[in-house]
């Protein structure tokens, strides 16, 4: 094999693997932009019963328990597990921040009608 075959076979080969190393890094960038820009909703408030319901399981905790957690009494967890909508929003972000979670506000998904 002459010299110049094989500078040759060794621009092919570097080319083949400059294209390799390109794509890899591109979806690794889309994967890590996916992953920077989403976030697990868990539901809206009126799903709050249903989340709260599913975390007290998954954690085989009583209201009571989680009451104590967050700093409020038994009778404002019931009070907030019947209509999340009338309470305080410091005593759902205490119950929330307990629960691994936060409020967010987001623009409503826009409906085809």
């Amino acid at each position: 094999m002459s010299a110049s075959e094989y500078n040759e076979l060794l621009h092919q080969a570097l080319s083949a693997h400059q294209q390799s190393l390109s794509a890899a890094t591109s979806t690794l960038e889309r994967q890590l932009k996916m992953a920077m820009n989403s976030s697990e909703v868990a539901g809206n408030l009126n799903q709050f019963n249903y989340v709260l319901d599913d975390y007290l399981r998954q954690h085989q905790m009583d209201l009571s328990t989680l009451a104590m957690l967050a700093g409020v009494s038994k009778n404002t967890m019931t009070r907030l597990k019947k209509s999340v909508e009338s309470c305080r929003i410091d005593t759902l972000n205490a119950v929330l921040n307990v629960m691994g979670m936060e409020i967010v506000i987001a623009r409503k998904a826009q409906t085809d009608e």
